[in-house]
């Protein structure tokens, strides 16, 4: 007969946000705590890929005429199922709707998620350094439809 492991009700690490700094966290955690059944890496954001922004600039200038809004996609987002696909890390693609500090709960559009410890990674709005209308009559480059848009 084989030893069976006991049961151990996991704690739960949950990062908000999948940038660079929510996915090379999660990646990080999730490699340290490989062997450790203790804990289980949660993601949310409320986009299904990350952005590569260096490759905004050339999905904004490019004649799209030419290629289909997919391609585009293709060319400045990976799917973060994938980046995750060989780790232990868990993706939900949910809208954060309230973070509960004193209970410990995150409340998404889907879930009411426990954590024991929260990581709030979920980026950063364009900065228009205080010049009026700016952000009226401006284009900012932060994301997929900007660069699709612009």
């Amino acid at each position: 007969m084989t030893k069976q492991k006991p049961i151990v009700e996991q704690k739960n690490i949950v990062i908000l946000g999948g940038g660079f700094a929510g996915v090379r966290t999660a990646l990080d955690i999730a490699s340290y705590l490989r062997n450790n059944d203790e804990y289980q890496v949660i993601i949310i954001d409320r986009k299904d890929y990350q952005t590569y922004y260096s490759a905004l600039y050339e999905a904004a200038t490019t004649e799209h005429d030419l290629l289909e809004a997919k391609q585009v996609k293709n060319a400045v987002t990976i799917p973060l199922d994938l980046i995750f696909k060989r780790s232990k890390v868990k993706f939900y693609k949910a809208y954060i709707e309230n973070i509960d500090l004193e209970n410990g709960q995150i409340t998404t559009d889907s879930r009411v998620l426990p954590y024991d410890y929260l990581v709030i990674a979920m980026g950063s709005v364009a900065d228009y350094y205080g010049i009026p209308n700016l952000d009226k009559y401006g284009f900012s480059l932060k994301s997929l439809e900007d660069a699709v848009m612009i």
